[in-house]
């Protein structure tokens, strides 16, 4: 059987952080169900809103961080892709130099 903390060790995983800003159909999802579905995506381990706009706004800007064993620019377009087959997700787009590795 193998240890858990062998398997652990086996696969490096990196954490990088970055903004987003998802344009999202206000008819079918309000703001805050646009953010949680940001957030229940595989791989984020947050996401948050650093929009001071409003609330009734279709567009929300997010600072969110991943865990992925990719580079930054993938992981970022794996969320983006996995975002957009949801109902009501119109287009998000990546702030690559917000990209970090932290």
């Amino acid at each position: 059987m193998i240890r858990l903390k062998k398997l652990l060790m086996e696969e490096t995983f990196s954490t990088y952080t970055g903004m987003i800003r998802v344009t999202f159909d206000s008819n079918v999802l309000y703001q805050s169900e646009a953010i949680d579905t940001i957030r229940a995506l595989e791989g984020v381990t947050t996401a948050r809103s650093v929009d001071m706009e409003d609330s009734l706004d279709d567009k929300v800007t997010l600072s969110i961080k991943i865990r992925s064993l990719k580079t930054a620019e993938e992981a970022f377009n794996i969320v983006r892709k996995k975002a957009l087959t949801f109902s009501g997700i119109q287009k998000v787009e990546i702030g690559t130099k917000t990209l970090e590795k932290t």
